[in-house]
C-alpha cells in the first residue's frame, strides 16, 4: 500500500502482520492495487501534476521491482485489474477547474508494462470504476455529467453512459448471488 505522506511503498506480509518498506520513485504515491493473480502491483502518484503510474512485479514480494513508468491521463485516482491479471484499467479524474475530461489508460500488464489505449470519458471528476460480475463491462463513474460510462472490456471502447443523477461518487458491480453468499 502506499504510504501518503512519505516517499514509501508498504507491503505487509499477512502472516507475520508486519510490514516491509520499500522507497518509492513517486514522491506521494496515493493509490495502488495488486493483481488477481498477485504478480503485479499498480500505483498512482499526483503529486505536483506530474500524473505518474508506476507497474511493479512482486515477483519477491518484499522487494518490489520497478517494471515501468507511465504519465497516464490528467489526474490518474485508481485504477481496476481485469479478473485474468492482464490489463490494468487505470481511471484519470480529469480536471474539473480546466473542466478537462477523464480517461481510462489501458496498460496491458506483463514483463514490459505499456498503455495499449486511451479511452476518453465524458465528464470530470473524482471516478472509481467495477467490472461486471462476468469481467465483460467496465462501469466508472462520472460526477460532473451524472452518468456512469460503460466500457466493453474486450475491445476497449465505450458502449455507452448511463444517466444516474446528480454527483454520482461510488460503484460496485455484483450479482445478488454473490452478494447474498
Amino acid at each position: 500500500m502506499p504510504c501518503l505522506f512519505s516517499s514509501q511503498l508498504m507491503v505487509l506480509n499477512l502472516k507475520t502482520h508486519k510490514p516491509v518498506l520499500t522507497p518509492s520513485p513517486q514522491a506521494k504515491p496515493t493509490m495502488g492495487t495488486v493483481s488477481w493473480n498477485g504478480k503485479y502491483w499498480v500505483v498512482e502518484d499526483t503529486a505536483g501534476g506530474k500524473n505518474l503510474v508506476s507497474v511493479y512485479s512482486l515477483a519477491k514480494k518484499t522487494h518490489p521491482a520497478l517494471l515501468a513508468d507511465f504519465a497516464a491521463g490528467i489526474g490518474p485516482t485508481t485504477d481496476e485489474i481485469t479478473p485474468n491479471s492482464k490489463y490494468a484499467f487505470e481511471i484519470s479524474s480529469g480536471n474539473a477547474k480546466k473542466k478537462v475530461d477523464g480517461s481510462v489508460e489501458v496498460i496491458a500488464l506483463g514483463a514490459k508494462p505499456k498503455i495499449i489505449k486511451t479511452i476518453k470519458l465524458p465528464g470530470f471528476g473524482d471516478t472509481v470504476g467495477a467490472f461486471s460480475p462476468d469481467g465483460s463491462t467496465f462501469y466508472v463513474n462520472l460526477p460532473s455529467a451524472g452518468a456512469v460510462a460503460a466500457i466493453d472490456v474486450k475491445t476497449m471502447s465505450l458502449i455507452t453512459t448511463i444517466k444516474v443523477g446528480k454527483g454520482p461518487a461510488g460503484l460496485f458491480a455484483s450479482t445478488y448471488q454473490w452478494v447474498k453468499h
